[in-house]
């Protein structure tokens, strides 16, 4: 019978100060108890400082004996040399003004390093022996708190995939097709990072191909956080993965998850949404046209 174990991490980088999408560590430890009761075994990444209202949450669900934490005090010792490029590459003025949003969560070197250090902590699991038939990957922040799903009550159960042959990714509307240096710049989503799902025996795999991805860009002085990454890596290596359409959070309906009760979504108006766009469209003509005046008006 197939098992699966589950892997998050929650590290403090500072994403309380970032301009966009800040958030407190006291909203993602709620963002976590929402979906703590999950019965699958789970294994946490954390530092001495959260490990005891880590485990506390867990503890509260009768959870304790299937809760391991690993406690890692200085995440930028894993691969230093990852770290000092992405920080290099923030710092960039030629990469700055490449991104079309200047306040961009992923335009920080520390959370697009701790984002690739996803694949590193499941693959990591695997190797103390600490999982099961199937691994997967679910973000500490998971369904922000009723974003989807909006009853807790209803993670009182064990997720339980069958039949996992490939690494299974989850992808929006459609499969991006553009150049990756078009989506960097644009910063669009297409594979989403909040759950992950692969055979235990491909986390090393997955980590490698991730971790070249990575590189590569690098290389050429381009990052991105964890959905860029792991579409580049789709497109190297397509045969090793299972691409599904779905959206935010979604996922987790899937097998024997589609008891979850979802959150109704309130119609938006179409006249705000609109507006919106087109306030986009006509900021990103108003930038060409300062650059090209800045740029050319001398000639």
């Amino acid at each position: 019978m197939e098992k699966t174990t589950l892997i998050t991490a929650f590290f403090d980088i500072g994403r309380r100060d970032f301009k966009e999408i800040p958030r407190s560590n006291d909203k993602y430890h709620d963002y976590f108890k929402f979906w703590a009761r999950l019965k699958n075994n789970l294994i946490i990444y954390t530092d001495e400082t959260n490990y005891k209202l880590i485990k506390s949450i867990r503890s509260e669900f009768g959870l304790e004996e299937k809760t391991t934490i690993i406690i890692i005090d200085n995440i930028f010792d894993i691969k230093p040399n990852i770290y000092k490029r992405l920080i290099e590459i923030e710092n960039d003025k030629y990469f700055k003004n490449f991104r079309e949003k200047d306040n961009a969560t992923s335009n920080s070197g520390r959370y697009n390093y701790l984002m690739l250090l996803k694949s590193w902590f499941i693959q990591d699991a695997v190797s103390r022996n600490l999982t099961e038939t199937n691994t997967a990957w679910i973000d500490y922040g998971f369904n922000h708190g009723g974003k989807v799903f909006n009853n807790p009550n209803d993670f009182d159960f064990e997720w339980s995939p069958t039949n996992v042959k490939k690494i299974n990714m989850y992808y929006l509307d459609k499969i991006d097709q553009r150049p990756i240096f078009e989506i960097v710049k644009r910063l669009e989503d297409c594979i989403m990072g909040p759950l992950i799902l692969m055979p235990s025996e491909m986390t090393e795999r997955f980590y490698n191909m991730n971790l070249e991805s990575m590189q590569i860009l690098n290389s050429i002085g381009l990052m991105d956080d964890d959905q860029l990454i792991m579409l580049f890596s789709y497109r190297r290596n397509p045969t090793y993965f299972n691409i599904i359409k779905s959206n935010w959070f979604l996922g987790l309906s899937h097998f024997n998850g589609g008891h979850l009760s979802i959150k109704k979504e309130k119609k938006q108006n179409v006249t705000k949404i609109f507006a919106i766009k087109l306030y986009g469209s006509l900021m990103k003509k108003y930038k060409l046209i300062c650059y090209l005046s800045k740029n050319y008006s001398s000639h």
